[in-house]
């Protein structure tokens, strides 16, 4: 999930959208979707994928709840079309993102 090259565009292209000062929401909004769609599908191929094979795949829970935290914040940003809150918001997705592209526990599911 953490190194899709897609993904990781897509949320390059988020933070390049929002650097200025005037974006439109409904373009991020957009996008976030995209993001969201293209994270759960390729989560629910890893996590089908190799939950067969192997017993106890729990740091997938810790991927799905930065996912459900995440996409919860920005879509109540997204709602209160407060710019700055909708930038902090993504700025903070794409650092988690980062954060847990780095982790031990997460590049596991990847790795397999």
């Amino acid at each position: 999930v953490f190194h899709n090259r897609l993904l990781r565009n897509l949320l390059h292209s988020l933070l390049y959208m929002t650097e200025k000062d005037d974006f439109h929401i409904q373009s991020v909004k957009r996008r976030v979707q995209q993001i969201k769609e293209l994270y759960y599908s390729i989560f629910e191929q890893v996590h089908c994928r190799y939950s067969e094979v192997i017993e106890d795949l729990d740091s997938s829970e810790l991927v799905r709840e930065f996912a459900r935290n995440s996409f919860y914040n920005l879509e109540r940003a997204l709602q209160g079309k407060n710019l700055d809150i909708i930038r902090c918001e993504i700025i903070d997705f794409y650092q988690q993102y980062n954060r847990l592209s780095q982790k031990e526990d997460t590049r596991k599911i990847v790795a397999v």
